[in-house]
């Protein structure tokens, strides 16, 4: 195990369980030195060469640092471009989801850098990361492209997304969601951009892909509620998903002309 810093050395990055911290007015989140009082940690990296402990903390813990540092209250999505965010994030929920050994059962204690994890017999537990594809879904020969409306999230329209099975490659991963979404048959899968998810321990990986099914060409899971093609010029009408997604990022993209698909 790697040996704790001095408290006085320390910078702390105060993060609620709902995912809220403490951000400036240029977006970059409030940094304090503090020590760790027992709280659950993380080293979510080094500025200036000073250890930075991402700390779970209650909900009113980061209203009171925002309220003192005169800052804004955020959250690890709107921050998803700072990497000490994310990292410490993700740690954080990884020690929360896994505190069992999966072999054996026994209680795992984490090393001090809140990642590598111990249990019974002694092994290395490292973090677990599920990967998860999301795609931008285009009408050959025209300028529109697919998003959805989730069960889960109604109102907001996205991307089609779901989880790789195992044994599955990404881009097999992304034509069974469309198709089981959407009912659609997709082709031409190509990489666009990643991004880590710590808000479920996830890695999102994007794509682009066209089709030529405008409709649905067999009976979806029900997972969406509808669906609906949009052009280039559209996009920012729709209700989108949050900045710092990558689902915005990648239809900003697209709007913005970035992103384009041949026999537009």
């Amino acid at each position: 195990m790697t040996s704790e810093p001095d408290a006085a050395d320390k910078l702390i990055l105060a993060i609620d369980s709902r995912g809220r911290l403490a951000v400036r007015g240029d977006g970059e989140p409030v940094l304090r030195p503090a020590g760790t009082n027992g709280a659950r940690h993380a080293l979510a990296g080094r500025l200036d060469g000073r250890p930075v402990l991402a700390v779970r903390v209650a909900p009113e813990d980061v209203d009171s640092i925002a309220a003192d540092e005169d800052a804004e209250v955020g959250n690890i999505v709107s921050s998803s471009h700072n990497q000490l965010v994310v990292r410490g994030a993700a740690l954080l929920g990884n020690q929360e989801r896994l505190r069992f050994d999966p072999a054996d059962g026994s209680t795992l204690v984490y090393d001090d850098d809140g990642r590598v994890a111990f249990g019974k017999r002694n092994a290395e537990v490292f973090p677990r990361i599920d990967p998860a594809v999301i795609g931008l879904i285009n009408l050959r020969g025209t300028d529109k492209v697919l998003i959805a409306e989730n069960k889960r999230r109604p109102g907001l329209f996205t991307l089609v997304a779901g989880y790789v099975e195992a044994g599955e490659e990404l881009e097999d991963a992304f034509a069974r969601e469309a198709l089981e979404e959407t009912g659609r048959r997709i082709s031409d899968i190509r990489y666009l951009a990643s991004q880590a998810w710590p808000a479920s321990g996830s890695l999102m990986v994007g794509f682009s892909a066209q089709t030529e099914d405008e409709s649905a060409v067999q009976d979806t899971d029900g997972e969406l509620l509808t669906t609906r093609w949009v052009s280039r010029g559209e996009v920012a009408a729709q209700p989108l998903p949050g900045r710092g997604s990558i689902a915005h990022r990648i239809l900003t993209s697209f709007a913005e002309g970035a992103i384009r698909f041949p026999d537009e």
